[in-house]
């Protein structure tokens, strides 16, 4: 079995976690020294309710064809968006949560 490098956890779950714990870091001094856009930030914390909402449907009594597939698409645009705030903003410096 190969052994799994990517940093991005697998589980929806942990996803959400992960965005939350992001969102929570990135108060308005972090993003400022950490150069991060305002509306960046909200696309993110929008894309973070809207996959929270879905999986919460999808995983209860509304499950349909068509919720899974709209949590599907929501979890590939936040993942995607996660993706890019790593690679556009914390693999530079600075990476204190201090500004």
């Amino acid at each position: 079995m190969a052994k799994r490098t990517d940093w991005l956890p697998s589980p929806r779950a942990d996803q959400l976690v992960m965005c939350r714990s992001w969102i929570s870091v990135m108060t308005v001094e972090v993003r400022t020294a950490w150069g991060i856009p305002a509306p960046q930030f909200t696309e993110l914390g929008l894309l973070f309710a809207a996959a929270q909402e879905l999986l919460q449907k999808a995983s209860g009594g509304e499950r349909t064809p068509v919720i899974n597939e709209q949590c599907r698409e929501a979890f590939g645009a936040l993942t995607g968006k996660m993706r890019f705030f790593k690679g556009h903003f914390f693999l530079v410096p600075p990476w204190t949560t201090r500004p």
